[in-house]
């Protein structure tokens, strides 16, 4: 179930202006941006009347770019702009059902800004996708 809504989730990112690298695991070292790592943060089983659902929550942080580079900052700003197709938002709205791996309930962009990596100091925001599985 989680590793097909992380492909979808995976498929729906490459559908963006500028593709990012997407990781389906936590990764030691990045070095090439765009880049997307998508991890679950948590698995809850609402009980309702028609059975039992899943409610998935996953965390996208993604990485914009080098935050020395001219323009870093304005890279960020397109990747939270709802309508730009650089959004991640965007193109997770582009299919609500995630090809019929679950259906999107939230995205919410948090922790914006600089992120230090290892070898570099990035432009970046995470991303928290709440995904309703029956």
């Amino acid at each position: 179930m989680i590793s097909a809504i992380k492909a979808a989730i995976q498929t729906r990112l490459l559908t963006l202006a500028t593709p990012p690298h997407v990781y389906l695991t936590q990764q030691d070292s990045i070095s090439d941006f765009p880049a997307a790592v998508i991890q679950t943060e948590a698995v809850s089983y609402p009980i309702t009347a028609g059975g039992t659902v899943a409610e998935v929550t996953l965390r996208i942080t993604y990485f914009a770019i080098e935050a020395v580079k001219e323009g870093a900052f304005g890279r960020l700003d397109a990747v939270l702009h709802p309508s730009n197709t650089d959004c991640v938002a965007y193109a997770l709205a582009g299919d609500g059902t995630l090809g019929g791996a679950g259906s999107i309930r939230e995205v919410r962009a948090e922790n914006i800004g600089m992120r230090q990596l290892p070898d570099t100091m990035v432009a970046g925001a995470d991303f928290v996708i709440k995904v309703l599985r029956s």
